[in-house]
């Protein structure tokens, strides 16, 4: 690290001497780019190899809650909806999604499929999933926290319900019933899978 940081530091005042990098300022000589480019060069790393793409499968790894309210009914409604989510068969190795780089996305549940489309924005943030017409689940923009092996996806507690249900074909089961009943108990929940390579 101490080798990169000093690689840096000549590169940037051998730019500040030179009569190109006199009308450049110090925000766009330290960009990410800039700085991305010097240490690939002057090292021979590949740094965007780790870069966090969505394409891949993304297995199902554990759920989300998000509440507009105080910590400790959120623990209490995370350990509801983890509970809930697992009784409808939502687990670990029978539940991923799979992205691709045509954008088509495949959510698949035990040997069931649903497809659809997807376009994330550019700063990795949204996803907006569209599902083929005959699901009847229409579009879903979905909140993305996206890393290199971790992918989680916070949908509006309804949207993903519905595709829970339709999935698991559980849509009027007791635990579906119930998952229901606790989102409807707290007002803006929203429901996330933690996902991972």
């Amino acid at each position: 690290m101490k080798k990169i940081f000093t690689i840096l530091l000549t590169a940037g005042a051998a730019c500040l001497i030179s009569e190109t990098a006199s009308a450049q300022s110090l925000k766009d000589l330290f960009s990410k780019d800039n700085i991305k480019d010097v240490v690939e060069n002057v090292t021979g790393l590949d740094l965007s190899k780790d870069e966090a793409v969505i394409t891949g499968t993304w297995q199902f790894s554990g759920t989300a809650v998000e509440l507009e309210s105080k910590d400790i009914l959120k623990k209490a409604a995370a350990k509801l909806a983890d509970e809930t989510i697992a009784r409808i068969g939502i687990t670990p190795g029978l539940f991923a999604f799979t992205f691709n780089e045509d954008k088509s996305f495949i959510v698949g549940f035990k040997k069931k499929e649903i497809k659809g489309t997807y376009t994330l924005s550019d700063d990795k943030k949204k996803l907006t999933l569209t599902f083929g017409r005959f699901t009847k689940l229409g579009t879903m923009e979905v909140i993305t926290d996206l890393g290199s092996k971790e992918l989680d996806l916070m949908f509006k507690a309804d949207n993903l319900l519905e595709l829970l249900g339709k999935i698991t074909s559980e849509g009027n089961s007791d635990s579906m019933k119930a998952l229901s009943t606790l989102v409807g108990a707290y007002e803006g929940i929203n429901l996330g899978l933690e996902l991972s390579k």
